[in-house]
């Protein structure tokens, strides 16, 4: 990924030697141009769909680096135009360790609000960090609880379902179903009939699960 101390200069130098000529302009790859400018692919639509860019796609032979056979391409000078306009600011030390800190804990929009950044631009840094709310706080997801009990994913649904196992989902949009380990420690606990239908093996590694996990279930949000 290009550093964020690069200048215009030194960004224009590199794309256009990534570059070639095509019916008299000069187009950079696009993969290209986002992986030396240091960009999210999110930026790749972002400046296609608001016009910033107009794209060439080329057809090509398929291969790993056109698995559609179709290749696209920019004009160099508008991606250059396109960067110097909307240069996005570096991330300081101090505002990593904040999303870090934060992610799983606070609402993206908070995150945002608090550095004074869009939540995409943050939804972008955290992807780059490997950071998502799941993995901030180690919430299982039916199927992993699932192979966690040795039982199936319909009857880990079910628990959730009629047995009142919380469960929780990232977003509107989400369908799948996050589990609290500490909760599913506390249902399993609290339930000896649903614990004794496990079979031996699982039973072992829920009660390790269980003494990794003795605390009382999170307050609801």
């Amino acid at each position: 990924m290009a550093q964020p101390t690069l200048d215009i200069a030194e960004i224009t130098r590199r794309l256009t030697e990534a570059s070639a000529m095509h019916d008299g302009v000069r187009y950079v790859r696009a993969s290209v141009a986002c992986k030396t400018l240091g960009l999210a692919d999110s930026f790749r639509w972002s400046w296609e769909r608001r016009g910033l860019i107009q794209p060439l796609r080329l057809r090509c032979p398929r291969s790993r680096a056109a698995s559609r056979g179709v290749v696209v391409a920019w004009p160099l000078d508008q991606v250059i135009d396109a960067y110097a306009a909307g240069r996005p600011r570096a991330y300081t030390a101090k505002e990593i360790e904040f999303i870090q800190e934060k992610t799983g804990v606070l609402p993206l929009d908070a995150i945002a609000e608090r550095l004074g950044r869009s939540a995409a631009s943050v939804r972008d840094k955290q992807g780059q960090l490997g950071l998502t709310r799941r993995n901030a706080q180690g919430l299982l997801t039916t199927g992993e609880a699932a192979r966690l009990c040795g039982r199936t994913r319909a009857a880990v649904n079910d628990w959730c379902l009629r047995m009142g196992l919380r469960y929780e989902r990232l977003g509107s949009g989400q369908r799948e179903k996050l589990i609290d380990p500490a909760d599913l420690a506390v249902f399993l606990k609290a339930r000896p009939r649903v614990f004794g239908r496990l079979t031996p093996k699982a039973q072992q590694r829920v009660r390790a699960f269980r003494t990794s996990y003795a605390r009382q279930p999170r307050e609801a949000a």
